[in-house]
């Protein structure tokens, strides 16, 4: 796993405040000391309240996201070089599937594509859209 694929601070607590308490291999964000540690052994680090919040890679809460919330963060097209500025670019979405009605039962969480010319920039932006869907549900059903 390298540093540059990891969600944000910002992401990793909103994931831990909506229940996300997977095995994160080596980076956690410590409360206390507010920096990023690194730990050589599989720990579910937000489990321990308030001293730690794990800081998984996006393609682990890209995972967790569909399991759980059956949140689907797909490529929209494939990488392909912009004309404009020559360089690569990525485009994903986000949907939310019915399990019921599978592919076709899908609802946009996304209305136009996310794209960057990072993959981990687009994968966190797509990361940030669903929980953005997530926390704006879960308001609702508390009112």
């Amino acid at each position: 796993m390298q540093k540059c694929s990891l969600v944000t601070i910002r992401q990793a607590k909103l994931l831990k405040k909506i229940g996300f308490n997977e095995p994160v291999l080596s980076y956690i964000f410590s409360v206390r000391t507010d920096e990023i540690r690194s730990n050589f052994h599989l720990s579910k680090w937000n489990k321990y309240g308030n001293l730690y919040t794990s800081l998984p890679d996006v393609d682990t809460v890209i995972d967790w996201l569909r399991k759980k919330y059956n949140i689907i963060v797909y490529n929209i097209t494939p990488p392909s070089v912009c004309p404009v500025k020559g360089k690569i670019t990525f485009g994903y979405g986000v949907k939310l599937c019915n399990i019921r009605h599978g592919w076709n039962g899908r609802v946009y969480i996304t209305k136009k594509g996310i794209f960057s010319y990072n993959i981990y920039a687009a994968k966190r932006m797509a990361i940030n859209e669903a929980l953005k869907w997530i926390l704006s549900h879960k308001s609702e059903k508390s009112k």
